[in-house]
């Protein structure tokens, strides 16, 4: 399918044909207790995955991958924001944390829908919580490798699915901006797990999307496969410009392909993704998955071209026995690879798939 311009979106919540409008409940709710992408990969990585353990980073980039060879300067980024007072920069968002493991506690935001926004007011977080379950869809978000939950033009999606009528949990992974923890690709898929099982506990009867970009692609495949072999399939996923292997999104990521030619260089970036342990197989990890699937890709997308996001499409057409559950989404030129959040048909596509596959 083929995303076109349409109207700017209005102010608010758009409730579609199918998908029910956002609910305010009559009251205050009951119950509940207390308790982002970038590009691929990140300069000054250590690991491959990560920067220092406060996830800074410089600048959006892709994923110049296996750390191990690669090292760069790191300053703290986005600049000056306080990641324990998101009201500073998005409106009706609590931020709280969840402890993963022993070491690993992170930091995440939960923006409400805007039509709950005057009830947010001076709420705490156990309001927050308990607003979970009401009725309104929630997407659990997978940031790419730069940056953190702050990064401006994911506080521009998260604007946009909130005026859409979603809950959004903006996650940072472990060693990503305040949360701790080494980063890894084991450890970025645990912590994709737990925030969605968590998430789930206390949804009620509202579903839970996994909504990765870029990087986050990887996490969210690899956390959806597992949630599958326990016999608990995602209620839906989204990938935003994905990749089908970090394998492939790196031998053509723009910056690296110039040095392809040079003797012992595929080699050596080969050897750095094994010994740090980093696949994200996409491809393979759709073979295998039964969950209702969107794939979102820019026409322009520079950083991971988007004929790489039309054959992860393929491979999980090909894969999935339900052929409705599976449906691709590619926007006009414009939009790159950061900025799909600008387009005025992201939310109505967004809300549409989601309509139809939970009607």
């Amino acid at each position: 399918a083929q995303g076109h311009p349409g109207p700017a979106l209005h102010p608010g919540p758009i409730p579609p044909p199918h998908l029910p409008a956002p609910r305010l409940p009559p009251g205050p709710p009951r119950g509940g207790g207390g308790g982002g992408g970038a590009g691929l990969w990140a300069p000054g990585s250590t690991n491959g995955l990560g920067g220092d353990p406060a996830g800074r980073w410089t600048r959006e980039a892709a994923w110049p991958p296996g750390g191990t060879w690669w090292r760069g300067t790191c300053v703290k980024a986005p600049f000056l924001v306080d990641l324990k007072k998101p009201e500073v920069k998005i409106p009706h968002t609590v931020n709280f944390y969840l402890r993963v493991e022993p070491g690993v506690t992170l930091g995440i935001w939960h923006t409400v829908p805007s039509c709950r926004g005057e009830d947010a007011k001076g709420k705490d977080r156990s309001w927050y919580e308990a607003a979970l379950r009401d009725g309104n869809p929630i997407i659990v978000y997978l940031h790419g490798s730069a940056e953190n939950r702050a990064a401006p033009h994911r506080i521009k999606l998260v604007k946009v699915l909130s005026d859409g009528g979603f809950h959004v949990l903006s996650v940072d992974y472990r060693g990503f901006g305040d949360s701790t923890g080494k980063p890894t690709e084991e450890g970025l898929t645990a912590d994709a797990l737990f925030v969605y099982e968590w998430t789930k506990a206390r949804s009620g009867t509202t579903p839970v999307c996994l909504w990765g970009h870029s990087l986050g692609t990887g996490v969210a495949t690899n956390a959806a496969r597992v949630l599958e072999e326990r016999g608990s399939p995602a209620d839906a996923i989204i990938l935003e410009a994905p990749f089908t292997n970090i394998w492939v999104a790196s031998i053509n990521y723009p910056l690296l392909k110039i040095y392809r030619k040079l003797p012992g260089f595929l080699r050596t970036l080969m050897d750095a993704l094994r010994k740090d342990k980093i696949v994200f197989p996409n491809d393979e990890n759709v073979k295998f998955l039964s969950s209702p699937l969107l794939i979102l890709h820019g026409e322009d997308d520079r950083t991971v071209p988007l004929e790489i996001g039309k054959q992860l499409y393929e491979i999980a057409h090909s894969a999935y026995r339900k052929k409705e559950r599976v449906k691709m989404v590619v926007f006009p030129p414009g939009f790159h690879h950061n900025l799909l959040c600008e387009s005025p048909t992201l939310l109505k596509t967004v809300r549409d798939f989601l309509s139809e596959q939970w009607a």
